[in-house]
C-alpha cells in the first residue's frame, strides 16, 4: 500500500510484484491521475488506488480488514501526533493478514529523542517523532490490546540533505519493520 503518484507501487511491479494484487490509498486522489501520466501506464497497470481517509471506519480502505501481508506507510506517521499515530498502528494492524508474518514498513522522519513536535503542515498543530524505543513500546500496546505479538526492527539513520544539516543534531530517518509473530 502506498500512494501519491503511486511511484513505490510501480518500483515492486519492475520488481516483479504482481499489480493487480497491489493497492494504493490517499486521501488526495488527484494524485492518481499524475501518476499515470508520469510513468505512461494506465494500461499496463491493474494496481488499485483507493481513495480513504485512514480515521473513516466506514472507508473503502476500511472494507479491507485481513487483507495485506504487506502495508508500506509511505513517509505517513510522522504527519500525526502520538495519539493519532497510534490510532493509525491499530488500523494498519486491523488491515493485516492474521498470520505470522504480515509486516508493515517504511521509513519516517524521526529523532534520538522521541518527542512532539509543532508543525502547520497539512493544518495540523503537532506532529510526534519516534525513536526506535518508543516504536517498539507503541507496537507492545497494540499487540496487548489485540492478544497478538508484533516484532517491531527499527534503526535511525542521519538525513541527507542541505535542509537537514541545521537539524542533524535531534532528527533521524527512521527505518521500520513491524511483523506479526
Amino acid at each position: 500500500m502506498d500512494s501519491c503518484f503511486g511511484q513505490e507501487i510501480r518500483q515492486l511491479v519492475v520488481d516483479g510484484a504482481l499489480s493487480e494484487s497491489i493497492y494504493g490509498c490517499d486521501i488526495q486522489p488527484e494524485f492518481f491521475e499524475p501518476g499515470y501520466k508520469l510513468f505512461r501506464n494506465r494500461e499496463r497497470l491493474q494496481a488499485k488506488f483507493l481513495t480513504a481517509d485512514i480515521f473513516d471506519h466506514d472507508s473503502s480502505l476500511a472494507k479491507l480488514t485481513g487483507n495485506f501481508n504487506m502495508i508500506y506507510a509511505g513517509s505517513f506517521f510522522h504527519l500525526f501526533d502520538y495519539d493519532d499515530q497510534f490510532k493509525i498502528s491499530k488500523t494498519f494492524a486491523t488491515l493485516l493478514f492474521p498470520e505470522s508474518g504480515s509486516t508493515i514498513f517504511d521509513l519516517q522522519v524521526g529523532a534520538v529523542e522521541a518527542a512532539e513536535h509543532a508543525h502547520n503542515l497539512y493544518s495540523r498543530e503537532k506532529m510526534y517523532r519516534q525513536n526506535p524505543e518508543s516504536r517498539e513500546m507503541m507496537w507492545n500496546k497494540i499487540g496487548e490490546e489485540f492478544g497478538v505479538r508484533f516484532s517491531v526492527k527499527a534503526t535511525l539513520q542521519e538525513l541527507e540533505g542541505k535542509h537537514f544539516q541545521s537539524l542533524s543534531r535531534y532528527v533521524r530517518g527512521i527505518h521500520f519493520v513491524i511483523s506479526r509473530e
